[in-house]
Parts: C-alpha cells; structure tokens; sequence
C-alpha cells in the first residue's frame, strides 16, 4: 500500500492518507541534529489494523522500518522523498532479505534516491487540522479533519465522531479557487469551494482566510440548505463554537442575505401518473417562492409546478415533466389496528444523505389528535423531510400520506392523512391513476425495490 503522510502539530502524529492511519512514534533514540536514528511507531488504523514498528531514520522525513501488526504478521515501512518506484524496490529488498529480524530494524542505510528525485517538490500534503460544518435550518453539525494536497490544490475532509475520533460515514474533496490574494500569512485570502462527499453530498460555499490554516466559509448544499464552515488548527469545542458565532452573523450580514434568505424546506412525494403528477403535503411547498423536485431516475433537480392544493387536509399535487412510474392507489384505508405498513422517503437529506429511506411500522389508530378521523397513527419511523411521502400497504398500495408527528418527549407516535381524502383532489386533476395492484402480498424489500424510483425528494426555496 502507498500513503502519502502529513503531520500533525495538535497531537504530534502522522496521519496515512488512503487507509486513513495516524502512527504515533512513542519511542525513540536521540540521533544527531539531522533526526537519525532508532524509534518505535504505532500504527492504528480506521479498519481495525494495529502495527507497530521499529524503524531506524537516516534523516528527519526519511527512513524505513520492520514489525508486526496484532495477527503477528511481518509488515514493512518505507518513507522517504516522493519518488514511489524508489521506495517500493527498498520494501522488497528488505522483505527479501533472509537474514532481518522480525519485529526489529536492522542498522543499515537507505540508499539515495535516484539524482532526478532532488529536483522534485517535497511532499505536498500538509499539516491535517479540524473543520466543522454547521447547517442552519435545524443547527446540526459534522466535525472533520482536513488535509490539504498542494501539488492537486485539493482538500480532503474526514468525518469524526464528537471531533476527536474516526468515524468514516462521510468524506468529501473540496476544490478550491481563490478569486482573493492573500498576503504572506494568507490572511485576507478568499474565493469559492466546491465539495463532492462520498454519499452524494455537494456544497458550494464562499470562504475567507484568517491565515494559511484558518478560516470561514458560508454557502449551500445541491438542494439550496444554507450552511457554515470553519476550520483551523483549534479544540472542537472552541471550532462549533465559533461556527455557531459566524452563523448568527451569516445570517443577518451575508451578501443579499443569501444564507438567511435561501431558506429551504425538504420533502418527499409519490408519483400518481406517468405523465408526472405527484402528491405531497401542503406544508412542504407552502410559501415556496420556486419549487425543485429530484428526478429518482435522473437524479437532477428539475422545476415542479402547483396543480391543486387542499390546505385544509395538508395535500397538495404537483407536476414535473417526466416519464413517471405511479403507485397504486387503494380505493379506501382499509387496514386495521396492528396491521403492517411501511414509507418510503428522504429524512434529512442535508445529513442523512440522498439515498431514498424505508421505514416499517404497524398501524396504531384508526384516529389521529384528538380523535381527528382524517388522520391515521403509525409508529413507522419518521423525521423531518419524510411528509409528504407514501404510506403503502403490504399490498403495494398508497393508504395514506405521512403528515406528522407528535413531538414533546413522545417516541414514533406519527400521522399519516387517509387515502380517502386524497381521492377528491385526484378527481379534480382528472388524471389518469394507476390501476389498483393485482399482485397480492409483497414483502418490504419487494415494495421498498420495484417503488423506488416512484417516490422523489421535493426542495421548497422559500
């Protein structure tokens, strides 16, 4: 495996970008003013690898070293210049050398790189430092650690859990562009970053440096969600911190008030016709000024217009042009207290991610608040972002429309709008539906695979 290898200043480790390692040299043997001579690292990895290794160094960025990882298998380290022809010809000529220890270094010297190496630039990545992002509509945050790749001027972002440990569920590369010079220490400097995650996430935001490692930055996700960034070479506490800070002042002093004005709200919808009808809550679209839905087969955001509305049931049908597949509709709910049902949606996109998820549940009551007969209760797991998505049967039938759910120390008591009162307002559409299913029984993973790309998430820029 080849890494490339940054140090970091906060905690005095290597990180190894590429396997996501840090290595923590916790012994070593004081040399001459160059670095040279004998240590110990310990090397931990993301995935659960544990190596240590005693290395001997020629100089203060090159040497090599042999060792074990936790299964006693013999592991080989090489470090030294850039030039990675070089580097792997020394790793096979010491794991080919029958007379080394395991476990030990063995006092020898590497030979010089090839002259060609000199001229080269040193390794370009730097010092990794900390970042956190802080979305505005529901104050959430994500911690990262940053790296920075000189020579390709791109930064890469790891996810970490409470800022201090690895967690791996999102990482991102961010490319940016300075439209602002900075001066000698970088401060002053700004321009434009554009991130792409690993889970689909895309931000475009506008930063500003306070020196060549801190900074802030104020933009939005792919579907319009405002948000902040900060990073430096700080605690986590002191980062969120002044995260929260900057956003408070983003939001009352952002160019056009571009961060407190791109207000967005986020939903999902169900596909009714082919022709591209879809049916939603009123509350997701009320008071958009503009109306966004993500084609599930393309993947894009396209224009989606207002066809009816009924407030006063929270339903609303929009229209995209596109060839749609359409759900089942049941002519009338039907189900019985403990019968099985299920949702299919996008909670959160800003921080779950884009992938459609499905939830499960049981019908609780026939009644929603108060008795309220238009409304049914499902203990199916909801979260804000999932109203105005299908609630289907085991039948593959729409039932009901997710609506609500009841907040206050309460867990999984949610609502859903019946199908009945939906008939009406298809009725005034005078859209073709689809048939009512003749397939019997379905599993979950049956509905939640053949509905897929019936069910979209629904962006209101109010």
């Amino acid at each position: 495996m080849t890494f490339t290898v940054a140090y970091d200043q906060a905690d005095g480790s290597s990180v190894f970008e590429g396997q996501q390692c840090r290595a923590y040299e916790q012994a070593s043997e004081s040399g001459l003013g160059n670095c040279s001579g004998a240590g110990e690292i310990k090397i931990s990895c993301i995935d659960g690898r544990r190596i240590t290794v005693k290395t001997v160094k020629q100089s203060c960025a090159a040497g090599y070293g042999q060792g074990l990882d936790q299964y006693g298998h013999r592991v080989i380290l090489v470090f030294g210049g850039n030039n990675l022809q070089h580097l792997k010809k020394l790793a096979v000529s010491l794991a080919s050398n029958d007379s080394a220890q395991s476990g030990s270094a063995r006092e020898r010297t590497i030979p010089a790189a090839p002259a060609a190496v000199a001229t080269q630039p040193p390794p370009t990545t730097q010092p990794a430092y900390l970042a956190y992002a802080l979305f505005l509509n529901n104050r959430q945050g994500i911690f990262f650690t940053v790296t920075e790749d000189a020579q390709r001027k791109q930064l890469f972002f790891s996810q970490l859990a409470n800022g201090s440990h690895p967690q791996g569920g999102l990482n991102c590369r961010a490319l940016p562009t300075q439209n602002k010079p900075g001066g000698a220490d970088c401060a002053g400097a700004g321009g434009n970053m554009f991130f792409e995650c690993a889970n689909g996430f895309q931000f475009s935001l506008k930063y500003s440096m306070e020196d060549c490692s801190t900074g802030y930055s104020y933009g939005t996700d792919r579907y319009g969600a405002p948000l902040v960034l900060v990073f430096g070479r700080l605690e986590p506490a002191n980062l969120k911190q002044n995260a929260l800070e900057f956003a408070g002042y983003a939001e009352q002093n952002s160019p056009k008030q571009s961060v407190a004005a791109n207000s967005v709200a986020t939903g999902s919808g169900f596909f009714v016709s082919r022709g591209g009808l879809m049916v939603t809550n009123f509350h997701v679209i009320n008071g958009a000024a503009r109306i966004g839905v993500v084609n599930p087969q393309s993947s894009k955001l396209v224009p989606a217009s207002v066809v009816y509305v009924d407030q006063q049931n929270d339903l609303a049908i929009l229209s995209i042009s596109a060839d749609a597949l359409p759900i089942p509709l049941a002519q009338s709910f039907n189900l019985k207290r403990g019968d099985e049902v299920m949702t299919l949606g996008y909670p959160s996109p800003e921080l779950q991610g884009s992938e459609q998820k499905a939830t499960f549940g049981r019908v609780n009551a026939l009644t929603g608040v108060k008795d309220d007969i238009r409304l049914v209760q499902i203990d199916v797991p909801v979260q804000p972002g999932n109203s105005g998505g299908p609630v289907l049967s085991t039948n593959g039938e729409v039932v009901g429309v997710v609506a609500s759910t009841l907040k206050g120390g309460f867990q999984n008591v949610n609502y859903a709008v019946k199908i009945d009162y939906l008939w009406p307002l298809l009725v005034r559409s005078g859209v073709n539906l689809a048939a009512p299913s003749q397939n019997g029984p379905m599993t979950f993973s049956q509905i939640a695979e053949t509905f897929h790309d019936s069910v979209a998430l629904i962006v209101a820029y109010k």
